[in-house]
C-alpha cells in the first residue's frame, strides 16, 4: 500500500511541476494558454502526458526508495546512542522506537515537504550491524556516515 501511495503522491507531482512550468511560460506570454497552440495534438497530448507521467510515477519508487545494509562493530547499547547523535546532526529526529527498530524523520518541515512527507527512515539493528530503509539517496549518506562513524580503521 506504501508503494501504492508513493506512486500517486509522486503523479501529482510531477502534474504540479509541470503545470507551474506551463503557468510560467503562460504569464510571461511565451505562449498562448490553449491546448490546441501549447501542444502539436492538443487534448490528446495532455492524455499522453498524463499517461507519462503515470507511468513514470509507477516505476519511481521502486528506484527512489531501497534497503541497505551498514556494517557496525561494536556494543549495540553503544552504537544505538551513537546512530542517534548522528542522526540528529544529519537533520534527523527520532520519531519511535520499538524494539531493535528505530524511526527516523526530518526535523525540517521545508525539508519534509520538500520530499512529499516521504522522508522517514527505519533503522533495524542486524547481526552486521544496521538495516536502513528509506530514500534512496538519503540511505546511501547516511550509511558512508554510518560506516566511517563505527569502523574508522577502515577508511584509513
Amino acid at each position: 500500500m506504501k508503494y501504492f501511495i508513493r506512486a500517486v503522491k509522486y503523479f501529482f507531482y510531477f502534474i504540479i511541476l509541470f503545470s507551474a512550468i506551463l503557468g510560467i511560460f503562460i504569464l510571461l506570454k511565451m505562449v498562448e494558454p490553449s491546448p490546441e497552440s501549447l501542444f502539436r495534438d492538443g487534448w490528446k497530448s495532455v492524455g499522453q502526458i498524463l499517461g507519462l507521467f503515470a507511468l513514470v510515477a509507477a516505476v519511481y519508487p521502486k528506484i527512489a526508495y531501497a534497503t541497505r545494509t551498514a556494517r557496525a562493530a561494536g556494543d549495540p547499547s553503544e552504537t544505538g546512542q551513537a546512530l542517534i547523535a548522528l542522526m540528529e546532526d544529519r537533520g534527523y529526529i527520532l520519531e519511535g522506537r520499538d524494539g531493535d527498530t528505530m524511526t527516523f524523520r526530518l526535523s525540517s518541515t521545508a525539508g519534509r515537504a520538500r520530499r512529499m512527507w516521504e522522508d522517514r527512515v527505519t533503522v533495524t539493528r542486524t547481526m552486521e550491524g544496521y538495516a536502513l530503509e528509506g530514500p534512496n539517496k538519503d540511505i546511501v549518506r547516511l550509511i558512508n556516515a554510518l560506516e566511517m562513524k563505527f569502523n574508522p580503521n577502515q577508511y584509513e
